[in-house]
């Protein structure tokens, strides 16, 4: 609307301008032509006004909505990237692991940025350089405040709420606390029931904009319920949300394939939807072909987008659990092979998964179906066995 209005004000600037061009020129043939420069005055003084008012509109529009000037071609990354030298150099820090030095780049690049939009821009990467400091606390905290900051895009309030998702699935009893500490995570806590919990999180994260991987996270939970014994009634109506859940993840791939800030988040959306899928080919509802398929994808797409050697952790993990799910003992070799290297390769060594496991043996705030999985692979790979049993588990744990 607001477009029409200017292109309608810039339209009438210039037919005035015409029409006095062409006024003149009339009053000109016939010959009077003191009338004419007083009639051609007027009207170029009209159209100078008109245009004037454009430009004011102008200014005052994009000051009341800085967010216009921004779009899927032209996002605040990209405009960031090529304006600010500060915020630039942030971001090849950060891809170099040196999160101290970025999260200094960060500040400096706040100092000059030009707009309330690209002020959040760099406070989201202020928090991401918190949360690979290992100041898990402090990143939720600038998150939340981005999130309730309605100033800021949707699009990035919506990853401020991916980001919490995923630093409070790491198990850490500080970090859950601090995430439903306030309103209105306070509300979504189901005392006793992790998932839904976590669930609660991720579809309020969808609501402000449907992430893929938000989106994964809400059907991960449905996915779970759908292979339990016996299964709830509501199933088929589980399967229906899965099934959309997974066409709006779909969706959003394509979307972050042209989004240079987007696009990192492409396996993560991938290896969420392998197990969504793998869910879904427990519960009959879908093929384990496809499930073992997705997983593939996956892998593939940590090679393509140049994630670290060891990032394929999670999927591993996961993979392996489906197997056993699915299979059971006709699958054990393909269960080693998957799950060997995590604990075989010295890559892996310092890989976030080794906090996770021990967070989930010290008890942290996980789904306990979850812990479940993990240790029931104990029983299908010895040297897994021995693997969590070095990081604090009990055999116990390994039913």
């Amino acid at each position: 609307m607001r477009a029409v209005s200017l292109t309608l004000m810039l339209a009438v600037a210039v037919a005035v301008i015409m029409i006095g061009m062409l006024v003149a020129k009339d009053q000109d043939v016939m010959g009077v032509r003191a009338r004419v420069r007083k009639i051609m005055k007027t009207y170029l003084w009209i159209g100078a006004i008109c245009l004037v008012a454009v430009a004011v509109f102008v200014v005052l529009f994009y000051r009341a909505n800085p967010t216009s000037k921004y779009s899927s071609s032209n996002t605040p990354i990209d405009v960031l990237i090529e304006e600010n030298a500060d915020y630039a150099r942030a971001r090849t820090l950060a891809r170099a692991g040196n999160s101290m030095e970025a999260e200094k780049a960060y500040n400096a690049a706040l100092i000059t940025a030009t707009d309330s939009v690209q002020q959040g821009q760099i406070k989201f990467g202020i928090a991401q350089t918190k949360d690979y400091q290992g100041d898990f606390v402090g990143s939720v905290r600038l998150f939340k405040e981005l999130v309730d900051d309605t100033n800021n895009i949707p699009l990035l309030r919506a990853y401020a709420v991916q980001w919490m998702v995923d630093i409070n699935n790491n198990g850490v009893p500080e970090v859950t606390k601090e995430v439903f500490s306030t309103s209105p995570y306070s509300e979504m806590v189901v005392e006793g029931d992790v998932a839904l919990t976590n669930r609660h999180l991720a579809e309020y994260g969808s609501a402000i904009y449907p992430l893929g991987l938000l989106e994964m996270y809400v059907a991960i939970w449905y996915a779970e319920k759908i292979t339990e014994t016996p299964p709830p009634s509501e199933a088929p109506a589980y399967v229906t949300i899965i099934k959309k859940k997974i066409e709006n993840a779909e969706r959003d791939i394509e979307r972050a394939k042209n989004d240079t800030g987007a696009r990192a988040s492409i396996p993560d959306i991938l290896q969420y939807e392998a197990r969504v899928k793998a869910g879904l080919a427990i519960a009959g509802a879908g093929s384990g072909a496809d499930a073992e398929a997705q997983f593939q994808r996956a892998f593939a797409a940590m090679a393509t987008y140049g994630m670290a050697p060891w990032y394929d952790e999670y999927t591993r993990l996961n993979y392996a659990i489906f197997l056993m799910r699915m299979y059971g003992q006709d699958r054990t070799a393909d269960i080693h092979a998957t799950i060997a290297p995590i604990y075989e390769n010295p890559i892996y060594k310092t890989a976030p998964i080794v906090t996770y496991l021990k967070n989930i043996a010290a008890g942290g705030p996980i789904d306990p179906n979850k812990k479940k999985y993990i240790g029931q692979l104990a029983n299908y790979d010895a040297g897994f066995k021995t693997y969590l049993l070095s990081l604090g588990w009990k055999t116990s744990d390994l039913k």
